[in-house]
C-alpha cells in the first residue's frame, strides 16, 4: 500500500462528511437558507498541506459553504503534470518534475463575493518500490551470512525498518536495507516484513528467515585409560562447533563438579576408580548437546599378602581348587634336587591354612592334576619317566587310587586338558625326547586311549581349551613357534598359524574374549619378553606389547576383571623373579603390579572363589619354599549399580553370556501376550547395545543357554499366550545369524535348560499350553538331536534347574499341576537318564531364585505366588542331599536376577513383590557369613529380571523390564 491511496481514502471521507453536512435539516441561526443569495465561504482542500510523490496520480477537491461557486482560480500555476479545474477547484493530475514545498492561493467566487486558501503543495521523489533477491534465508546460528542487500526500482529510499526483530546477532541496516550479521540463537521459520521509505511514502518486501544450530560433534574421544594404581589419570576430549561451548565432564553419567574443561584429570587413581567410564558432554549457546564415547578408567592394583606357609618346602608340586573351595596341594619335591614327596594336603579357602589328607599312590614331581567334571582330581606324569601310573583323588574321601587303565604313553612336562565332553587330553611331553603322541581320559571307564598325534614333537608347551571347543598348542621343546589345534569330536590335530617367536616354558591364558595371550619363556637360547595374541576366529597370532620383565616358567592367571596377571619366573641368568604384572587387553598393555614377598619360580598357583590368586612354596634360587601368598587383584567389592545403554524394553526374555565376553538377549515380550523375535547384544567395552540376528521363531519364558561349542541354544516358550511351541534353534556368533535345528518332542514353557557336564542340554518339566509336564529330553549339541529322557517323578512348572559338581543336576520345586506350590526336589543322573528323589526344601517355592555357590552348594531364595512372596532362604548340601535355612533377604521377591560375583558372594536384584509390584531394591548374600546384605537399588525396577556376570569386568549385568529397558552393572 503506497500513500497516494491513503490521500484517495481520506478525501472520500471527506467528501461523504461535505455531503452530509450540507444535506441536513434547517440549519443554524445566521446561516443563509436554501432561497438567500451569498458568497462563498470556507473554502477548504481534503489535503493541505499535500505532498505527492513524482509519478503517481493525485485528486484533490475543495470544499466550500455559502453561495454557489461560479469559478476558481489559483496562483501562481501549479507544477508541471498537474491540472486546475476553475469550475470545480478540483487539482488532478500526475506530477512529472519534483517541486519544493510552496504556497498556492486558490479563490473561490460568485456575483455576491470571494474567499480564498492559501494550499501548501509539495512533490517529492517516487514512491520507492523495493524486493529482496531471495525470499527464503536459511542460515546456521554462529555462521556469518552473506550479506543480502534490497533491489530499489523506484525513489531513492531515506530509511528502512523491519518486523518483527530479526534473531540475536542480525541486523538491518537502516540506511541501506541490507541484513547481515550471524545469528546468536536458534529461530524457527517466520516471515520478517521490511519497510522501504521516503517523503513520499513507502512500499513493503517480505521474506522468510530461520535460523538453525550449527553442527556440535566431539571431534576427539576421550581415549581408555589404564594406570596403575595411585597414579594420575587423565581424559582429554575435543569439540567441533561454534560459538562459545560448554563442558562438563561425566563419570558413569552423573557430572563431576568443577570439571568444566576439554581435559580432566584425577590425581592419583584408586581402585575404587576402576571401570568407571568418562565421558565429555559439550554444549554450545544454541542449545545443542554433544556427547563423547565412554572411555573406561582401569586401575591395574593388587598387591600380594603372606598367608599361612607350608608345613614343608615344597616344589614342582600342583595346586588344584576343589569343588568345596579348598585347594588341594599335592607331589613336588622339598630340594632342587631330592625329596620327592607323595604327601598332600588341603588348604581351606577360609583360613588357607593346610591340613593333610591322603597319600598319593606314589611320589610324583614335575607332574600335571586336572579337575574332572564331577570333582575328582586326576594326576599323571612324573619327572622320574617310567611307568608312572595315573590315580585319581577322591574329594569326598580324601583319598588317592590309580585310575582303573594305565596311560598309553609315558610322559613328563605334558599338558592335561579338561574337554567340555568330560574327558581329558593328554597331549606330548618328554620320554627321552619330546613326544607328538597324545591320548584321552574317560572319566567314566578311567581308562586311556590312544588319539590322534600331534604334527611336532614338543613338551613344556602350553594347552589352551578355546571357547570353540578346540585346543590350542604352544610352542615348546622342539615345538618352535608352530602351534595346532586339537578337535575333540574327530580326535584329530590341525596346524593353525605360527607364533613369531619360538618358545617354550611360556604362558598362554585365555582372555574373556576368547583369544588367547600367549608369552615369555625361553626360544631355546634366551629367555624372551615378547608376547602374542591367538585369534581363533581367523587364526592366526598378532604381536602385542612386550613384558616389562623377560622370563620365564611364570604363572599367569586370567583374573575377575579380565585382566591377566604374571608373576614369578626366571630370568635370563636362571635366578628367580618376584616382580609381577598385569596386562589389561583393552589397552594391550602391562603395568607393574605388586611383587611377591619371595622370588620364585614354577610356581603352583590357583584362582580361589573370592577372586583372589593363591600361590604355595615353589622354587627359589637355592632351594624350594614353604612360604604361601595371596594376590588380591583389588575388585571393587560389590555397592552400587552403574546405569549403561538401555535395550529394547522386554520380559520373559533369554539371556546367555557370549565366549567373546558379550551378553545376548533374544526373544521375549513387550506386551505379555505376543512373543517377539529381536535380539540385542551388550558390549562391556563400550557399554552399548546393538542388534543382531532375529529369532526365527518369536518365543517368550523360553530356555536359552551357551553351548560348548561356543553356540547359543533357545529352545521351546510361547509364540503367544497358552500357544507353546517345540522349535529350537542356534546363535552362531561370528556370522550373527540364529539357524533352525531339530525340535523338541513337546512343546514347553515356563522350564529351565541346563548344560551339563558332558555338554549335552537338560530339558524337563514345563507348561504344555495350559497342562503341567513331567516329559523331559536332551539336546545332544554335537549332533543336533533331542532324545527324551526320563520322567519327573512330579509333573511341575515355574521351578528351578542347577548342575552339580558331582555332574548330577538338581531340580527345585516349582508349581505343581494344581498350581500348589512345591517343596520336593530332584536329581537327575546323566549317566542313567533317570531322576530320583532327593531331600526337600523346608518351604515350599516357585518361581524362586537359585545358584551354586563356590563350594558346590546351591542357594535357594524367595519366590511365591501372586499373593505369597517369600523372603526366606535355604542351603542345599548335594553330600548330604540336606537343606538348611540360612539368613533372610532383607526384601521378599521372586522372578528376580541373579548371578554370582567373583568374590563368591551372591548378586540378587528387582524382581516383583506381592501383587506384581516391582522391587527395585538388591542385596547381596555373603557367602561367609551367610546372610544377605542391601546393595543399593537399580534407578529402574527390572519386574522380568535376569543377570549375568561379565568375565571382562568382574561386574553383573542385569536386565529387564518390560517398559524400559533396563539395563545396568553391578559392581
Amino acid at each position: 500500500m503506497r500513500n497516494y491511496t491513503d490521500r484517495l481514502i481520506a478525501l472520500a471521507l471527506t467528501l461523504v462528511a461535505t455531503l452530509t453536512v450540507s444535506c441536513g435539516g434547517g440549519g443554524g441561526a445566521g446561516s443563509p437558507t436554501a432561497n438567500e443569495p451569498a458568497a462563498p465561504a470556507n473554502l477548504a482542500y481534503a489535503e493541505n498541506p499535500a505532498v505527492y510523490p513524482m509519478g503517481s496520480p493525485a485528486s484533490n477537491a475543495p470544499t466550500t459553504s455559502g453561495g454557489a461557486v461560479d469559478a476558481y482560480a489559483i496562483d501562481p500555476a501549479l507544477p508541471q503534470g498537474f491540472s486546475f479545474d476553475t469550475q470545480t477547484g478540483r487539482i488532478t493530475g500526475t506530477p512529472e518534475v519534483m517541486a519544493p514545498e510552496q504556497s498556492y492561493t486558490v479563490t473561490a467566487n460568485n456575483a455576491l463575493g470571494a474567499v480564498s486558501v492559501e494550499l501548501s503543495l509539495k512533490v517529492t521523489d517516487r514512491l520507492p518500490v523495493v524486493s529482496y533477491p531471495t525470499t527464503t534465508f536459511a542460515l546456521t546460528g554462529g555462521v556469518a551470512m552473506t550479506p543480502v542487500s534490497p533491489v530499489s526500482t523506484g525513489g531513492a529510499v531515506t530509511a528502512y525498518t523491519i518486523n518483527p526483530q530479526l534473531p540475536s546477532g542480525l541486523t538491518l541496516n537502516s540506511v541501506t536495507g541490507e541484513v547481515s550479521g550471524a545469528a546468536t540463537q536458534v529461530a524457527a521459520s517466520w516471515t520478517y516484513t521490511v519497510t522501504a521509505s521516503n517523503e513520499g511514502g513507502w512500499d513493503t518486501a517480505t521474506f522468510d528467515l530461520e535460523v538453525v544450530a550449527p553442527a556440535l560433534s566431539v571431534s576427539l574421544q576421550p581415549e581408555p585409560t589404564t594406570v596403575s594404581s595411585g597414579s594420575a589419570a587423565t581424559f582429554v576430549a575435543g569439540a567441533a562447533g561454534s560459538g562459545a561451548l560448554t563442558y562438563q565432564w561425566l563419570c558413569d553419567g552423573a557430572t563431576i563438579g568443577g570439571a568444566t574443561a576439554p581435559t580432566y584429570s584425577i590425581p592419583a587413581a584408586t581402585a575404587a576408580d576402576d571401570g568407571c567410564r568418562y565421558q565429555l558432554r559439550v554444549s554450545d549457546v544454541f542449545g545443542s548437546v554433544a556427547t563423547s564415547d565412554p572411555a573406561e578408567l582401569c586401575v591395574v592394583g593388587g598387591a600380594f599378602a603372606g598367608a599361612q606357609s607350608l608345613s614343608a618346602p615344597r616344589g614342582r608340586h600342583t595346586a588344584t581348587l576343589l569343588p568345596s573351595g579348598d585347594v588341594l596341594v599335592a607331589g613336588g619335591q622339598d630340594t632342587l634336587v631330592a625329596g620327592f614327596q607323595q604327601s598332600a594336603l588341603t588348604v581351606a579357602a577360609s583360613s588357607l591354612e593346610g591340613a593333610s589328607t591322603g597319600d598319593l599312590v606314589q611320589a610324583r614331581s614335575e607332574h600335571v592334576a586336572v579337575r574332572l567334571a564331577d570333582g575328582r582330581v586326576l594326576f599323571t606324569g612324573d619327572h622320574a619317566g617310567g611307568a608312572a601310573p595315573a590315580e585319581l583323588y577322591e574329594p569326598t574321601l580324601g583319598t588317592f587310587r590309580p585310575t582303573a587303565g594305565a596311560q598309553v604313553a609315558v610322559r613328563r612336562q605334558h599338558t592335561a586338558t579338561l574337554l567340555p565332553d568330560g574327558r581329558v587330553l593328554l597331549a606330548g611331553g618328554d620320554d627321552a625326547g619330546a613326544l607328538a603322541s597324545a591320548e584321552l581320559f574317560d572319566p567314566v571307564t578311567e581308562t586311556f586311549a590312544a588319539t590322534g598325534s600331534m604334527s611336532t614333537p614338543r613338551s613344556a608347551h602350553t594347552a589352551t581349551l578355546l571357547n570353540n571347543g578346540l585346543v590350542l598348542i604352544t610352542g615348546g621343546a622342539d615345538g618352535g613357534a608352530s602351534a595346532e589345534l586339537f578337535d575333540p569330536v574327530s580326535e584329530t590335530f590341525s596346524a593353525t598359524g605360527a607364533m613369531a617367536t619360538a618358545r617354550q616354558h611360556h604362558f598362554a591364558a585365555l582372555l574373556g574374549d576368547g583369544k588367547v595371550l600367549v608369552g615369555g619363556g625361553d626360544d631355546g637360547v634366551a629367555v624372551v619378553r615378547s608376547v602374542e595374541v591367538y585369534d581363533p576366529a581367523i587364526g592366526t597370532f598378532a604381536t602385542t606389547s612386550p613384558l616389562l620383565t623377560g622370563r620365564a616358567r611364570a604363572a599367569a592367571q586370567r583374573l575377575g576383571n579380565g585382566r591377566v596377571v604374571v608373576a614369578g619366573g626366571v630370568d635370563d641368568a636362571g635366578l628367580a623373579l618376584a616382580s609381577t604384572e598385569v596386562y589389561d587387553p583393552v589397552m594391550g598393555a602391562w603395568f607393574a603390579s605388586g611383587a611377591l614377598a619371595a622370588p620364585r619360580a614354577r610356581l603352583a598357583p590357583v584362582l580361589l572363589g573370592d577372586g583372589s590368586w593363591y600361590v604355595s612354596g615353589g622354587e627359589g634360587d637355592a632351594s624350594m619354599l614353604s612360604s604361601t601368598e595371596v594376590f588380591d587383584p583389588e575388585i571393587p567389592a560389590p555397592a552400587t549399580f552403574r546405569s549403561t545403554g538401555a535395550m529394547t524394553g522386554r520380559s520373559q526374555f533369554g539371556l546367555s553370556l557370549l565366549p567373546d565376553g558379550r551378553a545376548l538377549v533374544a526373544g521375549g515380550t513387550t506386551i505379555g501376550v505376543a512373543a517377539m523375535a529381536s535380539a540385542e547384544i551388550y558390549d562391556p567395552a563400550t557399554g552399548a547395545w546393538t542388534a543382531t540376528g532375529d529369532l526365527n521363531q518369536i518365543r517368550m519364558d523360553g530356555v536359552q543357554v551357551l553351548l560348548p561349542n561356543g553356540k547359543v541354544l533357545a529352545a521351546g516358550g510361547q509364540e503367544t499366550l497358552f500357544l507353546p511351541t517345540a522349535t529350537a534353534e542356534l546363535y552362531d556368533v561370528a556370522t550373527g545369524e540364529w539357524t533352525a535345528t531339530s525340535s523338541m518332542s513337546t512343546a514347553r514353557s515356563s522350564t529351565e535348560g541346563v548344560v551339563m557336564s558332558d555338554g549335552r542340554v537338560l530339558v524337563c518339566g514345563g507348561l504344555e499350553s495350559v497342562a503341567v509336564t513331567a516329559a523331559s529330553e536332551v539336546f545332544d549339541p554335537v549332533t543336533e538331536t533331542w532324545s527324551n529322557t526320563g520322567a519327573l517323578s512330579v509333573p511341575r512348572r515355574s521351578h528351578q534347574v542347577i548342575a552339580l559338581d558331582n555332574g548330577k543336576v538338581l531340580i527345585i520345586g516349582g508349581l505343581s499341576a494344581g498350581s500348589g506350590m512345591l517343596a520336593s526336589c530332584e536329581l537327575y543322573d546323566p549317566q542313567t537318564g533317570t531322576f530320583s528323589a532327593t531331600g526337600a526344601m523346608i518351604e515350599p517355592r516357585a518361581d524362586a531364585m537359585a545358584a551354586r555357590l563356590r563350594d558346590g552348594r546351591v542357594l535357594v531364595c524367595g519366590g511365591g505366588s501372586l499373593f505369597t512372596v517369600l523372603s526366606s532362604a535355604e542351603i542345599y548340601d548335594p553330600q548330604t542331599e540336606t537343606w538348611t535355612v540360612v539368613g533372610s533377604m532383607t526384601d521378599a521377591r521372586r522372578g528376580a536376577a541373579i548371578t554370582q560375583m567373583p568374590d563368591g558372594d551372591v548378586l540378587v536384584a528387582s524382581g516383583y513383590g506381592s501383587w506384581l509390584l516391582p522391587v527395585p531394591t538388591a542385596e547381596v548374600f555373603d557367602f561367609e557369613t551367610e546372610t544377605f546384605i542391601p546393595a543399593g537399588a537399580l534407578d529402574a525396577a527390572c519386574e522380568d529380571a535376569k543377570a549375568v556376570l561379565l568375565p571382562s569386568t568382574g561386574r553383573a549385568l542385569v536386565v529387564g523390564d518390560i517398559e524400559n529397558g533396563t539395563s545396568a552393572l553391578f559392581r
